[in-house]
């Protein structure tokens, strides 16, 4: 199974485990300055309906994976057709120009760091006394998207433009270690990152909406995932419309995951705290 799979199963695995056990009605009192808020849980999941949503997901990853594994490798007589080349949309043809071996290590790392990124949330109190909701909907989030790309990638021949560059050797442009190499659409880095980066946004404003970090947060959200888009194009990995599509793909499940989750403001009432410490109570009611 390829690397970027396992990674991915084992990364959403691991949440799995540790996340999945939600209490709804959770609330934490949260001390801010001189007063006590309590913070109710934003978000609903239905352990039924999620479940089979992150299942599903994970079935798309594991079949998209089984029939990418049924292409036709490339041979030596497909890397010198010149009809192949001139198949690529003008749009793409750029990428086969690339090769720059530094930028393939710095996707990878920024990918990393992307999905590693929600979690900085929970230093806010705020967020992280809502953790294990949090982690269950993050789980969710990069099961759908990882799926998605993977049965598109899958069942979707599409050479990555490295093969049609002679400045790779032919071992590289032919895949290495029988790695196949017509798997080009659509980038599953950029999806991932993006997936990560606009859910922890996502969730950060929910819980901060007039923070002024907000413009921050959002920024760099959409960059870290455009740098890891960069990143892939320059490497010869993928055409300008692969990572166009990841980028879509990911941004649109990283924000629909918590939107769809997201509690009815009506249900949410604010009143004051009478006693020693004076404030206002958020109570969520269901």
């Amino acid at each position: 199974m390829h690397s970027y799979y396992k990674t991915a199963i084992a990364f959403c695995l691991g949440l799995q485990l540790t996340g999945f056990n939600v209490s709804f009605a959770q609330q934490i009192q949260v001390p801010i300055k001189n007063y006590r808020v309590s913070i109710p849980n934003l978000y609903h999941l239905d352990p039924v309906k999620d479940g089979l949503t992150t299942a599903a997901g994970i079935t798309l990853i594991i079949a998209g994976n089984l029939i990418g594994n049924t292409k036709t490798h490339l041979t030596k007589a497909d890397l010198n057709d010149p009809e192949a080349f001139k198949r690529i949309p003008s749009f793409d043809v750029r990428a086969t120009h690339q090769d720059n071996k530094t930028f393939l290590a710095a996707s990878n790392v920024l990918l990393y760091t992307a999905m590693a990124l929600p979690f900085t949330s929970f230093i806010d109190l705020r967020v992280k006394g809502h953790a294990e909701t949090i982690i269950a909907m993050y789980f969710e989030t990069l099961s759908i998207s990882t799926g998605l790309y993977s049965i598109a990638a899958g069942s979707i021949t599409r050479r990555r433009p490295l093969t049609y560059n002679p400045d790779f050797s032919d071992t590289v442009r032919l895949g290495k270690k029988g790695k196949n190499v017509q798997n080009s659409f659509f980038s599953g880095h950029v999806t991932s990152a993006a997936a990560a980066t606009f859910f922890g946004a996502k969730v950060f404003t929910d819980f901060r909406p007039f923070s002024k970090l907000v413009p921050l947060v959002w920024t760099a959200a959409a960059s870290v995932p455009l740098f890891v888009a960069v990143a892939r194009y320059k490497a010869g990995k993928h055409f300008p419309s692969d990572v166009i599509t990841g980028y879509i793909v990911g941004s649109t499940v990283g924000l629909l995951v918590p939107t769809l989750h997201k509690v009815s403001n009506e249900r949410i009432v604010l009143s004051p705290i009478i006693g020693d410490e004076k404030g206002v109570s958020l109570v969520y009611t269901f």
